[in-house]
C-alpha cells in the first residue's frame, strides 16, 4: 500500500515552485503511473490493500481549481484534509509566510524568526500569489463534497504540531477540525484525520489518545502522517509519501 500525500498542483507557467506545490504536467505524469487507486476510507486496517491512495494537505484553492479537474479526468477517488481555520478565509498559513520571508529577508529576519518562535509575535504578511497561498472557501468545498470521488478530513483549526503544543491546544485543534467537518456534513465513516507536519516530533502519546477518545463516539479507525517510514507504523501514524 502507498499513499501519496501532495499540497498544491499548479499551472506549467510556474517555474522556481516550492516543494509543496507541483506543476500541472509533473502532477499528470505522477498520476500516469497509478492504475489501482482506492479510498482512503475504504482502507481496512486489518487488512491493508494494495494499490495506491491520494491525499492533499490543508486545502489550497488551487486544488479547487487546478487539481480537481484533472482528477476527475483520471477518475481516481481522492482525500483533502482541511485546515479548518483557513477554509474560507484570507488567512496564509505560517509555512509561506516564511518561504516568502526567507526569500528576500531583512537584516532582522533572524530576530524576526526567533521573536515568533517564542510567541512574542507573528511573522509579517507579504504580497502572496494567491494560486500558491490562498486556501479554498466553504462554498468551494461544499460543491467538491458532492463529487463522490472527493473525500475529506480534517487536519487541526490553525495547523499546529500536535506534538509540540500544550495537551489542551492539541485537544481543541484536533476536536475542532472534526465537529467543523462534522457541522458542514463532511464527515466520512469512518471519519479521517492527518497530523500537520506529520512527523515524529509533531505526533505524540497525547495526540493519539485524543483520538482514541474521538473515536469512541466517532469511530476513527486510523489516522495519517507524513512520512514513508513503514518500519513501525500503527493505525494513528500510517505513512504517506510526499510527492514532489
Amino acid at each position: 500500500m502507498r499513499i501519496l500525500l501532495f499540497h498544491g498542483v499548479v499551472p506549467d507557467s510556474y517555474t522556481d515552485l516550492p516543494p509543496k506545490h507541483m506543476t500541472e504536467s509533473r502532477f499528470r505524469e505522477v498520476l500516469d503511473t497509478l492504475d489501482d487507486v482506492f479510498a482512503c476510507k475504504d482502507i481496512d486496517i486489518d487488512n491493508l490493500p494494495t494499490g495506491t491512495a491520494i491525499t492533499f494537505d490543508d486545502g489550497y484553492w488551487n486544488n479547487y481549481e487546478i487539481a480537481w479537474p484533472i482528477l476527475k479526468e483520471y477518475g481516481f477517488p481522492w482525500t483533502i484534509f482541511l485546515t479548518t481555520g483557513f477554509i474560507g478565509t484570507d488567512r496564509v498559513i505560517w509555512t509561506d509566510k516564511l518561504r516568502a520571508l526567507l526569500a528576500d529577508p531583512p537584516d532582522d529576519v533572524y530576530d524576526i524568526i526567533s521573536r515568533w518562535h517564542k510567541g512574542y509575535s507573528e511573522l509579517p504578511d507579504f504580497d502572496y500569489d494567491p494560486m500558491l497561498s490562498k486556501f479554498m472557501t466553504w462554498d468551494q468545498v461544499e460543491i467538491m463534497n458532492n463529487d463522490p470521488m472527493v473525500d475529506f478530513g480534517a487536519h487541526t483549526v490553525n495547523h499546529v504540531s500536535c506534538g509540540q503544543v500544550p495537551d489542551g491546544v492539541c485537544e481543541t485543534e484536533i476536536w475542532g477540525s472534526l465537529v467543523k467537518l462534522h457541522k458542514e456534513g463532511l464527515l466520512t465513516d469512518p471519519p479521517l484525520f492527518a497530523f500537520p507536519e506529520g512527523q515524529p516530533l509533531d505526533i505524540n502519546g497525547h495526540a493519539e489518545n485524543t483520538l482514541e477518545d474521538f473515536a469512541r463516539n466517532q469511530r476513527i479507525e486510523f489516522a495519517f502522517a507524513a512520512t514513508k517510514d513503514w518500519t513501525s507504523p500503527n493505525r494513528y501514524r500510517l505513512p504517506r509519501e510526499m510527492i514532489c
